[in-house]
């Protein structure tokens, strides 16, 4: 079932809800409405991000194996960790640090205006 293997996919990011709401670009709520099942047929945008975020594709929710995998297009997101990565390799954080709450709000916002920036 895709739940479970959605599920799956966020215990094996060790990440929080939180954490996957702000870097998917989803709403804490809708994240956990989903997480719960009292979402039964959430939206594929909202999916998508999500499960983008988290390494996978969409066609792994509904795999018995849930190993992460590329996307198929050219706009992959980016895990937690590849993030953290980034940022500490540009000198934004420093190596090994966590995102702070002030890191990701500025990178939310940031996601926000290239959004609005390019009509998503």
């Amino acid at each position: 079932m895709w739940l479970d293997a959605l599920r799956a996919m966020k215990e094996k990011s060790n990440l929080t809800a939180a954490e996957i709401a702000a870097g998917a670009g989803v709403p804490k709520p809708t994240l956990e409405k989903i997480l719960s099942g009292e979402t039964k047929d959430p939206r594929l945008p909202t999916m998508r991000k999500i499960v983008y975020f988290l390494g996978y594709k969409l066609e792994d929710l509904y795999k018995d194996e849930n190993a992460p995998a590329p996307s198929e297009d050219d706009t992959e997101a980016l895990s937690a960790r590849e993030i953290g990565k980034a940022l500490a390799e540009v000198g934004m954080i420093p190596p090994g640090r966590d995102l702070s709450d002030d890191d990701l709000r500025f990178l939310t916002a940031m996601i926000a205006a290239l959004r609005d920036w390019f009509g998503e």
